[in-house]
C-alpha cells in the first residue's frame, strides 16, 4: 500500500526509479526463500502474486483491471514462487557442492 502512494499512475517517478523500489521489495520477500520455497501453500502463493500484481501495475502505470499474467508479461517480471524455488534449488546445489567438497582428502 505504500508503494502506491510513492507511485502513483499519473506522473510520479520514472520507470528506473520505479524498477528500484520493486527490486527491493522483491528482496525483501525473497530473503531466505530456500528455507520456504517448498512450502508455498495455495493461500501463500495467492498473496505473493496479489502482491506482485500491485507491484507490476504501479510499475507499468497500467490500470487495475488489468489480469496478473498480462500486467507480468507486459511488465517482464517472474511469479515470486517460481523465483522462491529457482533461489531454494541453487541454495541447496550450491550446498551439496560444499559438503561435497570437504569430505574429498585434501593432497
Amino acid at each position: 500500500m505504500h508503494l502506491g502512494r510513492f507511485l502513483s499512475n499519473i506522473g510520479g517517478p520514472a520507470v528506473k526509479a520505479r524498477r528500484l523500489y520493486t527490486e527491493v521489495i522483491k528482496s525483501m520477500i525473497l530473503y531466505e526463500a530456500p528455507i520456504w520455497a517448498n512450502y508455498i501453500t495455495k493461500e501463500k502463493d495467492k498473496a505473493l502474486r496479489r502482491i506482485r500484481r500491485r507491484m507490476t501495475i504501479r510499475i507499468m502505470k497500467a490500470y487495475r483491471t488489468i489480469s496478473h499474467d498480462a500486467a507480468l508479461i507486459l511488465a517482464s517480471m517472474t511469479p515470486f514462487s517460481t523465483l522462491a524455488k529457482v533461489d531454494a534449488k541453487i541454495f541447496y546445489q550450491v550446498r551439496l557442492t560444499r559438503d561435497n567438497e570437504e569430505t574429498i582428502p585434501r593432497m
